[in-house]
């Protein structure tokens, strides 16, 4: 598994920043947006003896005040959570990238 995490901060409003990573994540494929009440809240992959490379992500909530755009799939996906920071003006942010390959098992 690959798994690759950064996290920003940001002076722009939580909009300006999800429509910016909007464009951005298009190449990848078709982004969906999905609400939930913390940062990877809404990050999964699983093992059920299915292929999950190639399950399709989902919301698992669509609730809340952070913003998480989603591309590609369960075993090769891309994150971006914005939130609004917290007693100031801006954003906090997390890009995430997780890339899984052959049977996921025990370590």
């Amino acid at each position: 598994m690959k798994l690759v995490v950064a996290n920003y901060v940001s002076n722009d409003d939580p909009a300006k920043v999800v429509e910016f990573y909007r464009g951005k994540l298009k190449r990848y494929g078709k982004v969906l947006e999905c609400h939930s009440d913390k940062h990877g809240g809404d990050i999964s992959v699983h093992d059920d003896n299915k292929n999950s490379s190639n399950k399709e992500l989902k919301c698992d909530q669509n609730s809340g005040p952070v913003t998480e755009l989603k591309v590609g799939t369960e075993g090769n996906q891309h994150v971006v959570a914005v939130e609004p920071a917290e007693g100031e003006k801006g954003s906090n942010f997390a890009l995430v990238y997780v890339h899984t390959r052959g049977k996921m098992g025990d370590i």
